[in-house]
């Protein structure tokens, strides 16, 4: 019977214990999950600004005449998987009815530390190995 009356006394201290601490551990809870969605909330947000300046980076590029050697109106913005096709020439060509041959450039664009990807190192092989080819599709009327 001792042995029980201590068991029930032990619990009942477990928990009043736990009863009066429990407001206690739900507040530090709440400030560690608060914390924890301000800190992602704050990478995210970094993230968001670092993939905004690397978006806008990419598509004024071509008015940079000391990083863009060609000229912006033989540019075209794909975006992906390659950021520019630039055919070098064509303006010259279309405007001023040149007969000038025109090269055609394949630009990524690159911010901070990032690096191509496995997909366009492939598309950097192909032209470096020179598998381009220029194909017309005619579509009858």
């Amino acid at each position: 019977m001792l042995f029980f009356g201590l068991i029930v006394a032990f619990v009942s201290g477990v928990i009043i214990t736990w009863l009066a601490l429990k407001p206690y551990y739900r507040l530090k809870i709440k400030e560690e999950v608060d914390k924890a969605v301000k800190e992602a909330k704050e990478q995210f947000e970094g993230q968001s600004r670092a993939t905004i300046k690397g978006q806008l980076a990419e598509r004024l590029l071509p008015f940079d005449r000391e990083k863009f050697p060609w000229n912006p109106s033989d540019a075209r913005f794909i975006g992906h998987p390659i950021d520019y096709i630039v055919f070098d020439g064509y303006t010259d060509v279309k405007d001023l009815k040149k007969d000038k041959q025109i090269q055609i450039i394949f630009v990524e664009v690159k911010t901070g530390k990032s690096s191509t990807g496995k997909e366009q190192n492939k598309i950097e092989e192909a032209v470096e190995q020179k598998r381009v080819l220029f194909h017309t599709i005619h579509i009858e009327e």
